[in-house]
């Protein structure tokens, strides 16, 4: 391993599909683990303290940390980094984060989970990479002190893809006009509502098409979607690869 990951030592990775995930005993370990959930529920105890992961949040676990895992109570779907830091590795991020998969993450697992798999002489540094971007985007998030307005705004929408969402319903959330909604958000985030709305549709179908074996139908309506065809065409001008690819590419067939 060349002198860029000097002190660091790749040990395992996973992306679990749609499992019964078993316990892990209470025990000190004395490496990172990172672990994001995709689809599903996940329930942790680290330090004492009980966590519970939902789609999309992740969990960081730093090394001297006491983890344990209970079973999980439906299948879920998650991908688990564990890697030995070097001793003068600052450890900034630890616990829950909660909304914590980006549009890229999935990416990003599915590219870890290729090489981890494969035979190059490179596999553990391409591995660490995806580790460390992963680390510093999560890092990124949990500093992130964003407009309070705004968090709430995309915890409504968060919690309601399946469903209409209205400007009305997200500003009488969060007590304010409907323009101003639409103003700040924009500030803030880059996005329209209706923009950032949609990515996240897609997002969450992604995780859905990862974790399970539904009718591509089914998921758009999942999603939110009610017309099969529209989602069809956002889904491949957001990711490039139509749905049915994307699951293609996903299986590694």
């Amino acid at each position: 391993m060349n002198g860029f990951y000097k002190g660091f030592k790749f040990l395992y990775f996973s992306i679990n599909r749609g499992i019964i995930a078993p316990t892990l005993p209470k025990t000190a370990i004395s490496y990172m683990d990172l672990t994001y959930v995709i689809d599903g529920e996940l329930k942790y105890c680290i330090d004492g303290e009980a966590v519970t992961l939902r789609s999309g949040d992740a969990i960081a676990f730093p090394p001297g940390s006491v983890r344990q895992r209970y079973e999980s109570d439906s299948p879920v779907s998650y991908s688990s980094f564990n890697v030995m830091l070097p001793r003068d590795f600052e450890v900034n991020v630890t616990g829950k984060v909660e909304k914590a998969m980006r549009s890229n993450t999935l990416l990003m697992l599915e590219s870890a989970r290729k090489d981890y798999r494969s035979i190059g002489a490179y596999k553990n540094e391409k591995c660490l990479s995806v580790f460390l971007y992963l680390y510093h985007q999560l890092r990124e998030t949990a500093e992130d002190k964003e407009n309070a307005h705004v968090g709430r705004i995309k915890r409504f929408i968060s919690e309601r893809l399946s469903e209409p969402i209205t400007l009305q319903a997200i500003a009488g959330e969060v007590h304010l006009v409907p323009r101003y909604v639409c103003t700040l958000f924009k500030e803030h985030t880059g996005l329209t509502l209706t923009d950032y709305i949609t990515a996240e549709r897609i997002d969450l179908a992604k995780r859905l098409i990862i974790a399970r074996e539904a009718p591509l139908f089914e998921i758009a309506e999942e999603c939110g979607f009610t017309d099969y065809n529209y989602f069809s065409r956002v889904f491949k001008r957001l990711t490039k690869v139509s749905a049915k690819e994307y699951r293609k590419g996903a299986k590694g067939i």
